[in-house]
């Protein structure tokens, strides 16, 4: 998987991971979360890597078609992925510990993630 992704995209596109990465990053956002279906994951990929590298206390938080389907593949291949969401969001967000962060603004009772 990480190979598929590392490969696609393109010559720009870590150019353009980068500039969103910076604009994402800028935020100083505790959890940042990303949606993402199968022609955009390999780009999602890199944008939350460059998040992460540049935030590196941000919680990032994957969801969407293409992240359901691949929820323990992305966490294995991905170490900076921190939690997938699968499913409705409406309903599994406020049930995880990215919802239980974001309600409690205290990252320091943050537990070891996985696919939820």
């Amino acid at each position: 998987m990480r190979r598929a992704v590392e490969s696609a995209g393109g010559a720009d596109a870590g150019g353009f991971a980068e500039a969103a990465a910076s604009l994402v990053a800028a935020k100083d956002a505790e959890v940042c979360g990303f949606s993402s279906i199968c022609s955009s994951y390999p780009l999602t990929i890199r944008i939350a890597k460059a998040v992460k590298a540049m935030r590196p206390q941000t919680t990032i938080l994957l969801g969407g078609p293409q992240a359901s389907v691949v929820d323990m593949s992305t966490l294995t291949a991905f170490p900076f992925v921190d939690l997938v969401l699968r499913g409705e969001a409406e309903r599994t967000l406020p049930q995880s510990q990215a919802g239980k962060l974001c309600r409690s603004h205290h990252s320091a009772s943050l537990q070891p993630l996985g696919g939820w």
